[in-house]
């Protein structure tokens, strides 16, 4: 695969590292942590102080220049591009990223206009240009080079498919395709493209340029090209009438070029198409003569009948390749002696055998993605011996429905169209399955990637719609025990489960519910969290006199022992948990101040109260790990961080990319509440309950447990069990979930029950 060419060519790519990123051949430049250089095309690094730091310069041209760049608050790497102001009509580019959510193409992160010019942040594409591959002497099988055609296929197909209006690149070339490390391309700079019914661009890159992208005024130096690749150009050439019109049929041609080139390894004429009998198969040669029709109406009419073709293509291949390898099969077994082939069937027979007995499994096995949104994923082959291969995609051979609902990029899976589908794939004698749900994104701008695990299953834990205070068992036909409006719930020793029901203490322990009577009327408990055997509440504002306030209690023995008592007009805790190490950790929202504060309070010393730092405004969820790491949830940034070894740093989430988009690199919308549990941070997340790896501070995959991100649900739910990834639960502030041996508790105050969920 191209992934192992690349590492075999490593040391052809050292030699040329400083223009491995480049589309300019500008070697890289450094620069100090202080951004101090400024040249004189008015590229000011002061515009970006505070936000980003500039590591090197990738490239630089007459028109833009480009650096990589890191975040000062997250610490994460970018891509800038800046745009001197004479050239402000490349700023299109800015428009054109905005519209743009697809895995092979680039997102914009950040803007500044500054009067000498356009900062452009986006995302950084890890890798190297198609053009520096070539030049390296890397040669790409037939295989790889239909797996890039058609990935590039695939980018334009969305490109020209945008709504309202199309959006055509223009400027098609090996310097503007990025190649990942897992063999991914990704379409960059789109600095002269336009939407239809703009003006045509005046800007071209002669070698890849379609014949309709030539004037009849342009440069004699050009001439005697324009006429070796077209014999003249329809309505351009000398003697023509000028620019003809660009379209969809523009990029096709251009990416034909790209594609001809790689095969052949030189530019196709009017007289080399030939070349490419000896480099391709016929069909696929036939694909790449299509698309280099020099009348467009002989090209493909749009990107997605030529992907029709390129999968056909693929299809032929696998077969074929199969053919092959039986001949090859057959002559090897016609040559072998008896005694041999008696030691390769047995050495063969094991090796079948280890085969057969391998179980594949999908990582995510269900996804789910809103509209032109994308999620990656794993296929997975684990030996008898435990081992556990993970397979490259090109391995596999993925059979598409009909219905046109998602297509698989390599080892990312995108939404095409509303609706379901099971993508089913094949590797050698074994099949598995992909459920991907296409949604459209909630609220019309809220992306959604979510993951999920079969197996998992949400049911009626207790409560029903009658929405009244019953004591009682909880099984049973009809159920005695009933709640009011569960809301805040938390697991305590002995199997006990703890929760407020509009402001009293309800107990679940051994299959039924009582109510804890609180000797202190005024007390009603808001928020109930546990450390081991002992429960503590957050109680509801109270009036004394012309003042309220309100109280951390510890319950015990019967009786109301406060811990923490505070004015509720100026201050708030908005969550607290435990460590076990004898001090209560809390949120403080302090209006007085101005402030949100992590503070703690030694449960043994009531006047022993620490503030540990100050918090960004918005700081609202708070779970305690058992080393002691502190993890702080932003409902307004959607941001995770956590406090460790005395500094707060950030953990999770990119602030201002409020989304719900699991895996490695998660996005979250709303973290409100935040539970640690055996390595995983567990997070209620709008109205999805999220898990993320959190093992020694250090953040790994997130997943969805159960529910879909959708700002609707329906207040007379089925009460019968779903699947965790089909079920819609509520959301709001009150919600609350507790992890127990048994399940994960949720409670629901809007329909007065608790649901669980299981698996």
């Amino acid at each position: 695969m191209y992934t192992e060419v690349l590492k075999q060519e490593s040391e052809k790519f050292d030699a040329i590292t400083a223009t491995l990123f480049t589309t300019g051949g500008v070697a890289s430049k450094r620069y100090d942590s202080s951004n101090k250089v400024r040249t004189n095309d008015g590229f000011d690094p002061d515009a970006i102080k505070g936000i980003y730091v500039i590591e090197r310069e990738i490239s630089g041209g007459a028109m833009s220049r480009t650096f990589q760049v890191r975040s000062v608050k997250l610490g994460n790497p970018w891509f800038m591009k800046f745009i001197p102001r004479q050239y402000g009509g490349l700023a299109n580019e800015v428009d054109i990223l905005k519209l743009l959510n697809h895995a092979s193409l680039p997102r914009i992160i950040d803007v500044f206009h500054q009067k000498e010019g356009v900062y452009l942040v986006e995302t950084l594409v890890e890798g190297v240009p198609l053009d520096a591959v070539k030049k390296a002497g890397v040669k790409a099988n037939q295989y790889v080079l239909v797996d890039w055609f058609e990935q590039i296929a695939q980018a334009l197909n969305y490109l020209h498919c945008m709504k309202p209006s199309p959006i055509f690149h223009l400027d098609l070339k090996p310097g503007n395709i990025m190649v990942t490390h897992d063999n991914r391309l990704v379409l960059v700079d789109f600095g002269i493209a336009r939407r239809y019914g703009e003006d045509t661009p005046g800007a071209i890159t002669v070698s890849y340029a379609a014949p309709e992208q030539f004037s009849s005024r342009m440069s004699e130096k050009y001439a005697q090209l324009v006429y070796e690749r077209f014999g003249g150009v329809p309505g351009g050439a000398p003697g023509g009438a000028g620019r003809g019109i660009t379209d969809a049929r523009t990029d096709i041609y251009s990416l034909g070029v790209i594609m001809f080139e790689l095969a052949t390894g030189v530019l196709p004429t009017m007289k080399n198409l030939g070349a490419l009998k000896n480099s391709v198969s016929d069909e696929l040669g036939m694909i790449i003569k299509k698309c280099l029709a020099i009348d467009p109406r002989e090209r493909y009419q749009s990107a997605e009948k030529l992907l029709g073709d390129l999968r056909a293509v693929k299809g032929t291949k696998i077969k074929m390749a199969k053919m092959l390898l039986r001949r090859r099969l057959a002559a090897a077994a016609a040559s072998l002696s008896l005694i041999i082939s008696g030691g390769t069937f047995v050495g063969g027979y094991y090796v079948f055998a280890e085969e057969n007995a391998a179980v594949l499994s999908a990582k995510p096995e269900i996804i789910t993605v809103s509209l032109q949104q994308s999620s990656d994923f794993a296929v997975s082959k684990r030996m008898p011996d435990s081992r556990e291969i993970i397979l490259d995609s090109a391995q596999i051979t993925w059979e598409f429905s009909e219905d046109n609902i998602a297509r698989i990029d390599g080892a990312r899976v995108s939404g095409i169209n509303e609706g379901q589908t099971v993508i089913r794939g094949k590797y050698r004698n074994k099949e598995i399955d992909l459920t991907v749900r296409v949604v459209e994104p909630m609220d019309g701008s809220i992306d959604v990637s979510q993951r999920y695990e079969q197996g998992r299953y949400v049911s009626l834990f207790g409560g029903s719609d009658g929405r009244v205070r019953a004591d009682g068992s909880l099984g049973g036909s009809p159920a005695e025990a009933n709640f009011m409006s569960p809301e805040s719930i938390t697991a305590a020793g002995g199997g006990k489960v703890y929760l407020s029901d509009a402001g009293e203490i309800r107990v679940i322990s051994g299959g039924s519910v009582s109510t804890l009577k609180i000797p202190v009327d005024y007390i009603k408990a808001s928020m109930v969290r546990s450390d081991g055997d002992d429960l503590y509440i957050l109680s509801n504002p109270w009036q004394d006199g012309d003042r309220y306030f309100y109280a951390l209690a510890r319950l015990s023995g019967g009786g109301v022992e406060a811990l923490y008592i505070a004015d509720a007009l100026y201050t708030a805790v908005e969550d607290f948990g435990f460590c076990g190490d004898g001090r209560l950790y809390f949120i403080d929202r302090n209006e007085g101040l101005g402030g949100v504060f992590l503070k703690s309070l030694n449960l043994y010393d009531v006047n022993d109260i620490q503030t540990l730092t100050m918090l960004p405004a918005g700081s609202a969820s708070l779970a305690v790990s058992v080393n002691g790491d502190i993890y702080i949830g932003n409902t307004d940034t959607g941001v995770i961080q956590i406090f460790r070894d005395g500094e707060l740093r950030y953990f999770a989430g990119i602030e201002g990319e409020r989304a719900f988009i699991d895996g490695v690199s998660p996005r979250f919308y709303s973290p409100q509440r935040l539970e640690h549990h055996g390595g995983y941070l567990y997070i209620w997340d709008f109205n999805t309950l999220r898990r993320l790896e959190a093992s020694r501070g250090v953040a790994g995959e997130c997943i969805t447990l159960a529910g879909m991100a959708s700002p609707h649900f329906d207040m007379a739910p089925d009460m019968r069990r779903k699947a965790a990834e089909d079920v819609i639960l509520p959301f709001g502030s009150l919600m609350d979930f507790a992890v127990t041996d048994d399940g994960i508790l949720v409670t629901d105050p809007k329909r007065g029950v608790i649901w669980v969920i299981e698996g």
